[in-house]
């Protein structure tokens, strides 16, 4: 299958863990790491992804840690709250991106935890 190359690449971002397998009160995605938060590195890579246009961040409700970081996006980046286990804040960045953007979309979803992605990796990902 060819992907039409006007179809819109967009990704959804679970960010809502609260860290509590960890057990720390900072969530695995606000810890800091060279200067940034492992957020912050997942997003400067999904983000700077040719392919990408815009992404959907899921939280947690009650997260203040988001706002106080004052990330600025060059592509589009919408927030949404997450939901009771993964799944449903996976659901409720679907459904944002659908009410923000429509139906006709490429999406891919990737945990906020894992800055690493390759570009060839949401190559193959997004061809599939």
């Amino acid at each position: 299958m060819t992907i039409r190359s006007e179809t819109p690449v967009w990704a959804v971002i679970p960010a809502a863990g609260i860290g509590r397998r960890m057990q720390s009160e900072t969530p695995k995605q606000y810890l800091q790491f060279q200067g940034k938060t492992i957020l912050e590195h997942c997003l400067d890579r999904l983000l700077s992804n040719k392919a990408i246009g815009g992404a959907i961040l899921v939280l947690d409700e009650e997260d203040q840690r988001w706002e106080a970081l004052g990330y600025r996006a060059a592509k589009p980046l919408f927030t949404t709250t997450g939901g009771l286990e993964r799944q449903h804040s996976v659901y409720n960045g679907l459904t944002t991106l659908q009410h923000r953007q429509g139906n006709d979309a490429i999406v891919v979803v990737h945990d906020a935890a894992r800055p690493l992605v390759r570009d060839a990796d949401l190559a193959r990902v997004i061809e599939a």
